[in-house]
């Protein structure tokens, strides 16, 4: 099996480098945030030369592919989903602060306003850099990777008994907020559950993110959005936190 170039600048076990400029000293960890630095870099430069219909045009065979992949999903799951749980623990910030970040990103990306939908999708963006864009045709949706591929949803949050038991039974009195929410594909197929759940500590929150697809997803459905939530809250919440230091 050959390695990739990207597999093999990703293995950290390969080698230990330390790198010393006029400014400072990093190890491999501190390499990886200069990295992580011009990543975000670019990708903001791509995201505003390739903004709107131009982006939609590049990925629209992928997207088509998603939705081919996860109707066949759902209809072999007969029913049956599978999911996956990440819990949060955040400093700095309690669930009253947090809420109107998520607010503002989900109304404004939805917004007849260009100055407010444009900044709802400015932190959309900054989120995870997955978030491509959101779906054409006028009904409130995301085009994000689900299954390595960008796929189109329709997410929206719902009542408890308009989701299955699976989902609904697994509401914890014991946080102070909990949301649950369905997606659907473009023909109207449903293909995932979320259940979202917050509470203040002393100190912060925690929050509480489930997730489910169609049983016969393959495992990286899951895994990969585990990972997705980890990346879009840890930075959602620090888009918000920004925001109260810039008023006050």
């Amino acid at each position: 099996m050959t390695t990739s170039p990207t597999q093999a600048v990703s293995d950290a076990t390969l080698t230990a480098v330390t790198a010393t400029t006029p400014a400072a000293t990093v190890d491999d960890t501190g390499i990886d945030a200069w990295e992580l630095a011009a990543s975000r870099r670019i990708l903001a430069n791509l995201r505003t030369l390739l903004d709107g219909q131009r982006t939609l045009d590049l990925i629209n065979g992928q997207v088509e592919k998603s939705d081919s992949l996860l109707r066949g999903y759902a209809e072999q799951s007969n029913g049956r989903f599978t999911g996956t749980q990440v819990l949060l623990r955040i400093t700095g910030i309690h669930v009253r602060q947090f809420m109107p970040t998520v607010r503002a990103m989900m109304d404004g990306a939805a917004s007849p306003d260009p100055a407010v939908r444009g900044a709802a999708l400015a932190m959309a963006f900054a989120a995870h850099p997955e978030h491509y864009a959101m779906a054409p045709g006028g009904r409130p949706g995301v085009i994000e990777t689900m299954g390595g591929l960008p796929t189109r949803s329709f997410p929206a949050f719902v009542q408890p008994d308009q989701v299955p038991s699976f989902v609904s039974d697994l509401i914890d009195s014991s946080y102070d907020l909990s949301t649950v929410g369905a997606a659907d594909l473009a023909d109207g197929t449903m293909f995932s559950y979320v259940l979202q759940e917050y509470r203040d500590t002393a100190n912060g929150m925690e929050v509480s993110l489930r997730i489910w697809y169609p049983a016969a997803c393959p495992p990286a459905y899951v895994e990969e959005h585990a990972q997705h939530y980890a990346v879009e809250f840890r930075n959602g919440v620090r888009l918000a936190t920004a925001a109260l230091r810039d008023r006050n």
